[in-house]
Formats: structure tokens, sequence, C-alpha cells
């Protein structure tokens, strides 16, 4: 079995237990959400070791100047101070002009368990940074329409 068919049997037996069809799509990607919170990515591929995982939690965009330097000063200080509850790490999409929440790892040492795991901290650690981020920084424009949420399949769920 290849590393992205014992990833996907995991995911569909992750889903499974929490009602959803959970799966890698034809680009070996899986989308999760929980409770409106920040969608999570994850994305494995047989010729890179690692899966990731990532979570938008900021469009830069709606932002000025000031409050996006205090908001990038901020991550930063997440970063190097800790307050990601070691795990994952923030990182600027310079392209995509937001801020996402990041994580790694080898495949070889996970397993389903240390998965679900994983994926359970990031959710509720994506929704604790969004929120934080959406109180403590103020955005003077709306979001613009340039970042629609993905859509993989499986569609975004509730992972429990």
């Amino acid at each position: 079995m290849s590393a992205t068919e014992i990833l996907n049997s995991w995911l569909i037996s992750i889903g499974a237990e929490a009602g959803l069809a959970l799966a890698l799509n034809q680009n070996g990607m899986c989308a999760v959400r929980r409770d409106g919170g920040p969608p999570l990515i994850l994305e494995a591929d047989d010729d890179d070791p690692n899966l990731s995982m990532i979570s938008p939690l900021v469009d830069l965009a709606r932002y000025a100047r000031s409050e996006r330097t205090r908001l990038l000063q901020s991550s930063l200080q997440l970063n190097h101070l800790g307050g990601l509850d070691e795990l994952g790490m923030l990182a600027l999409d310079e392209v995509g002009d937001r801020l996402l929440l990041t994580w790694s790892m080898p495949l070889t040492l996970l397993d389903k368990v240390k998965l679900a795991e994983t994926m359970d901290a990031m959710l509720r650690l994506a929704a604790r940074l969004k929120a934080t981020f959406d109180r403590d920084f103020s955005a003077e424009r709306e979001a613009p329409s340039r970042h629609p949420l993905p859509e993989f399949p499986p569609l975004p769920g509730l992972l429990t």
C-alpha cells in the first residue's frame, strides 16, 4: 500500500467514526471544518514523505497597513514565544495574502489515532486563533471573494 492509500484508509475510518465521508480527492487533498470554524486542509502525495495540514485563518487584504503590521507581529510572537500549543506554525501566504496555520509531519511517524488527535487539535487551535484575531484586530473591508472556501470531496463537515 502506498502512503496516500494508507492515509486515505485512516481518513475513511476516522470519518466513519465521526459520521463523515472523509477521503482524499484525486489531488491528494481532503478538507474538513468544524462548527463554522476555518477549514482544515490535509494534503499528501506519494512523492512527498510528509502529510501537511493547512488552515487559512485571516485574509490580510481586509486590514489597513497598521493593523496588518500588528497582526503579523502578533503572529511572529506566537511562533517564537509559544501559544500554539506546540502544534503547527503560523505562516504568511504571500500570493494569497493570507495568514495560515500550518503543520507537517512524515507519514511514517503517524498512525490513525495520532492523525485523528492531530486533526482535532488543529481544528480547535485554528478556531481559537481565528476568534482571537477577529476579536483583537479591526478589519477595514469585507472579505474579498477572491478566496472562496475550498471545495474538495468530501464537502467540509463536522468532525467530532
